[in-house]
């Protein structure tokens, strides 16, 4: 009737037209945590326009199969809109040009974090992280999209596929922005098979990678690998096979050769390896906690390691957490005191404590037998001498301060390639699952 009433008159009747509906942005259905349920999409495939994809909710155990999408996050802007069937949902620039590439190719059901978690649900994201180590070994395969590899020139061969893949383009590869990441290091030792995904179409199977490997080993011409991190030399150590148990590291492990790559929560420098560390060593995801207190579980989950070992554990992941330096200082020595008292007492965890008043201090402390020790000590309290139990060697190093651990060096884990070559995989099955 507007309409019609609007063509009488001969003007738009702007009341009764109206703006544009915006769509709904999507709103993620509630998780059963009981079920251990989990969020897989479905891509629909289209040449242009934005991505539009199909979410549902399974029981892990129950879900269908699905691949695991391994990528970097990057900047938060800009953003770009995906549908998840009529609703939108906002995500990061190169989650979006990985989808837009994907969306033709890839007809199977993703999981995907971005999307999957509802990232600003705390207790969401506390079990869903819990959960990683049996959601990527769950997954029958794992994409890691490395992104933007510069295209072969006008006459040259391309080399970044599984036929033609040599040494110099796997040095190319492994120097990709991707592998700096923190959260990549679990994704991709926690998953059956890994295919690298490029611009382009062009994919390379993880096992293709690790075969050429393994013959440069063989021909002698290793020198070439010179300049991978330590962190593409540690994914290639610890590479599993289909068959082959879940990596089960300790956390000084970790701690070495994977703490340096990057994350936005430094709390992630430590959940983001929880899936890799052995079992006995994980505690619960919790990101209401402080960065500090996300500290302090991995140290006192450090035990029956040497003083210098664990000294070294300290400087490094608080350094690289952020952790104020005159902070880890004092946690060593009461760290290093209640290691020593715990091979012959029970201990309680360490703990901190903010000063109540201005004549306190800030300070750590434990308990064994009902007494508390802390560090710094009150005024009034001497300092503790090392224990007439302690090694001469164990006094020195309670007595000596803190110092700073230069980067380790690292050579390509030469041993493991030669002992794992007559297991590598056939590429080819492995690329033709994407």
């Amino acid at each position: 009737m507007c309409e019609r009433e609007a063509t009488i008159i001969g003007e738009p009747h702007e009341a009764c037209l109206g703006p544009p509906t915006e769509p709904a942005t999507y709103k993620h259905q509630p998780l059963m945590r009981s079920l251990n349920e989990i969020r897989l999409l479905k891509l629909r495939k289209e040449k242009h326009g934005p991505v539009h994809c199909d979410v549902e909710v399974f029981p892990l155990e129950k879900a269908p199969k699905y691949i695991a999408l391994s990528y970097r996050w990057g900047p938060p802007l800009p953003l770009h809109n995906i549908f998840i069937g009529v609703e939108t949902l906002q995500i990061r620039d190169i989650l979006n040009s990985c989808l837009l590439e994907l969306r033709e190719d890839v007809d199977t059901w993703l999981w995907i974090d971005q999307i999957c978690i509802a990232q600003s649900d705390t207790a969401e994201r506390n079990h869903q992280v819990g959960m990683m180590s049996r959601i990527y070994s769950t997954s029958a395969s794992l994409i890691a999209w490395l992104g933007d590899v510069p295209l072969a020139r006008p006459g040259k061969i391309d080399r970044f596929n599984d036929r033609r893949l040599d040494p110099a383009s796997i040095v190319v590869l492994l120097g990709n922005n991707y592998f700096t990441k923190l959260w990549i290091v679990q994704e991709m030792l926690l998953s059956k098979n890994v295919i690298l995904c490029l611009n382009g179409k062009r994919c390379v199977g993880w096992s293709r990678l690790y075969a050429v490997c393994n013959e440069s080993y063989k021909q002698q011409t290793w020198s070439v690998f010179g300049s991978v991190s330590i962190t593409a030399s540690g994914l290639i150590e610890h590479a599993r096979d289909p068959g082959d148990l879940l990596p089960q590291l300790t956390w000084m492990e970790c701690i070495r050769k994977f703490s340096a790559n990057t994350c936005e929560d430094a709390r992630d420098k430590v959940y983001g390896m929880m899936g890799i560390v052995r079992e006995e060593d994980r505690f619960t995801v919790d990101y209401n906690k402080s960065v500090l207190e996300v500290f302090l579980d991995v140290v006192n989950m450090i035990k029956n390691v040497p003083l210098k070992t664990l000294k070294e554990c300290l400087h490094i992941l608080g350094v690289r957490m952020g952790i104020d330096w005159s902070l880890i200082q004092d946690l060593g020595h009461l760290a290093q005191e209640r290691l020593e008292k715990s091979l012959r007492e029970a201990v309680s965890p360490i703990r901190f404590k903010k000063a109540d008043n201005e004549e306190e201090r800030d300070h750590w402390w434990y308990e064994c037998n009902g007494k508390e020790s802390c560090y710094p000590r009150p005024p009034s309290a001497s300092p503790a001498a090392p224990s007439k139990h302690t090694s001469g060697t164990s006094r020195r190093i309670l007595q000596r301060p803190l110092r700073r651990f230069a980067k380790p060096s690292y050579r390509f884990p030469s041993t493991k390639i030669r002992n794992r070559g007559s297991r590598v995989m056939s590429a080819e099955s492995t690329v033709s699952e994407v």
